[in-house]
């Protein structure tokens, strides 16, 4: 274990990080009140959205050791935490053409994406297809990719060879040009997804999982592709405070948990999928409507392991950013383990995230990770 992750916070900086908490969570209470009113009243989904540049108290931390994602905004009325140049891309977002084919799998950043990606891989195209030995963004784009990448991001891309599937519009080229069902790849909140996803019927598989374990997984992710060099405590606050792309957590599981019904979501557990696979598999296939020949079952799970995953070129996500961002050692996938934070978090911490969760979830029928 890294010295950042052995060192305990003070006293002052938890009873901080829990008065941030609280006014994070009220805040977050209220914008949903807001956008349930507004979604059922106002039709939400035209609405023009606005963002607020985001301060945190830390702030001068965080420039200093998360320059390439300090300066981040809040997405007005749906609470959503993204880079500014997300503006230029909402619109187009939006207005992008679905089909009713569509599958999307949807989550939280670090919330088990991956694995669901390859598993609906396994079912719709099979381990035999063509394709099935390229990277991920290859064959299951990421839908908003284009919208992460910093101007200095865009110019290191832009140098890179014309196939590199990381180029600006590169992402959207493939999604043109796929097969019916195409597979895309998304962490936006709901509200956010194109309007034509529910007018369509795109099927839309989201994965949740716990957020202590999402929170350790996330610091490593952060390490690994924005260069974070601060410690594990203060990275806990700012999840805490949706201080990160994506945020915050509860408002992304609940834009997705609160429509299950009316959009036709599945919705899978990562803890249901580690302890059961093949269970999962099934269930996901069902929901698809696609068979799942009972001779191939066993080589599917397999292929799901996590030893797997990790170690196959296609899966593990490693050649994302090669050559642009420093190599820190920290690999994409780590562990793939339940229950992780345990090793990690503080008992203050713990506590923190108590807090934060019955606070975020008190008018919610979200039943999970409430202890």
């Amino acid at each position: 274990m890294s010295d950042c992750l052995r060192c305990s916070p003070s006293v002052s900086f938890v009873r901080d990080c829990l008065q941030n908490t609280r006014e994070i969570c009220e805040s977050f209470m209220n914008a949903l009140h807001e956008r349930v009113f507004v979604r059922d009243c106002l039709f939400c989904s035209y609405i023009k959205i606005s963002l607020e540049e985001l301060e945190h108290p830390n702030q001068e931390y965080i420039d200093k050791h998360l320059p390439m994602a300090s300066r981040l905004a809040n997405v007005v009325p749906h609470s959503f935490t993204t880079l500014p140049q997300y503006a230029d891309f909402h619109s187009a977002h939006r207005s992008f053409p679905c089909r009713s084919s569509d599958i999307w799998v949807a989550s939280h950043p670090k919330a088990g994406t991956t694995w669901t990606q390859e598993l609906v891989w396994c079912l719709v195209r099979g381990l035999d297809h063509s394709l099935s030995s390229k990277p991920l963004m290859n064959r299951f784009p990421f839908f908003e990719w284009d919208s992460l990448m910093t101007p200095e991001l865009v110019q290191a891309l832009e140098s890179m060879p014309d196939d590199n599937v990381e180029k600006p519009g590169a992402q959207w080229r493939i999604l043109e040009r796929e097969d019916d069902p195409r597979l895309i790849k998304t962490h936006l909140h709901r509200e956010l997804m194109p309007r034509g996803v529910r007018s369509s019927k795109s099927k839309i598989i989201y994965v949740v999982r716990d957020p202590r374990d999402v929170c350790v997984s996330l610091f490593h992710h952060t390490i690994k592709f924005l260069g974070y060099t601060g410690d594990f405590d203060h990275f806990v606050d700012m999840f805490l405070s949706a201080r990160y792309e994506f945020g915050p957590y509860w408002s992304n599981v609940l834009s997705f948990w609160n429509r299950r019904k009316s959009d036709n979501i599945l919705v899978l557990k990562y803890e249901d999928m580690h302890a059961d696979l093949v269970g999962a598999v099934v269930r996901v296939a069902k929901y698809l409507e696609v068979p799942v020949p009972e001779d191939q079952l066993p080589e599917i799970v397999e292929h799901l392991s996590f030893r797997n995953m990790k170690d196959n070129p296609a899966t593990n996500n490693e050649s994302i950013m090669d050559g642009l961002v420093e190599n820190t050692g920290v690999k994409f996938m780590r562990k793939g383990i339940v229950g992780d934070h345990k090793n990690v978090l503080s008992v203050d911490q713990l506590k923190m995230f108590q807090v934060w969760t019955q606070t975020c979830l008190k008018n919610s029928d979200f039943p999970y990770y409430r202890d």
